[in-house]
């Protein structure tokens, strides 16, 4: 079931920045995206572009509608790949599977990295981080655990805000679990 909100998001943003017949390079690319989910109140989805391989979102941010796409002039998610999602979207909500929330305690039950990937798309770096917090390990202590600067985590977790889904910050959430799984075994049952 797709939430209405992603929905309401998803056509506000297309009658707000693309009104009319879509153009016949936006054609191109409605119902080509592989990879596609939403997520919180965004639609998130790949699509080969013409240098490589997009990542196209729609989302909810501050009580404003936006995309983003990394093509190169889809920063601001004024292309054509972000009016394609859109209407690939609305063509058929209802074939576009949802991300399942899941908790920290689901991870040990993971058996495949499908799930495991899921849980780490579901789960925001911000929330890995308060976990850890609650645990006394600083968002300093990770950072220099994994060789980067404390600014650069919170710019990575205002990225995750903004934009959703960012395939760079896997390897840091699973240092995050893998942290968050030692101290789970060394506390006392």
């Amino acid at each position: 079931m797709i939430p209405s909100t992603t929905a309401e998001t998803v056509a506000q943003l297309l009658q707000s920045r693309w009104q009319g017949a879509p153009s016949p390079k936006t054609q191109k690319y409605i119902n080509t995206f592989f990879d596609i989910f939403t997520l919180r109140n965004g639609l998130y989805a790949k699509v080969q572009g013409n240098h490589g391989v997009y990542r196209v979102s729609i989302f909810e941010y501050n009580d404003q509608i936006d995309a983003t796409c990394s093509c190169y002039i889809g920063k601001h998610g004024y292309c054509h790949h972000c009016e394609a999602l859109a209407r690939t979207f609305l063509l058929d909500a209802t074939t576009i599977p949802p991300v399942p929330a899941y908790h920290i305690a689901d991870v040990r039950t993971a058996t495949t990295p499908e799930q495991i990937n899921q849980y780490i798309r579901s789960t925001a770096l911000a929330e890995l981080l308060q976990e850890l917090e609650r645990n006394r390990i600083s968002i300093k202590s990770v950072a220099a655990s994994l060789g980067v600067s404390p600014q650069r985590i919170r710019a990575l977790i205002k990225k995750e805000q903004h934009q959703g889904v960012v395939d760079e910050l896997t390897p840091i959430k699973l240092s995050c679990l893998w942290l968050l799984d030692q101290l789970n075994r060394e506390k006392p049952r």
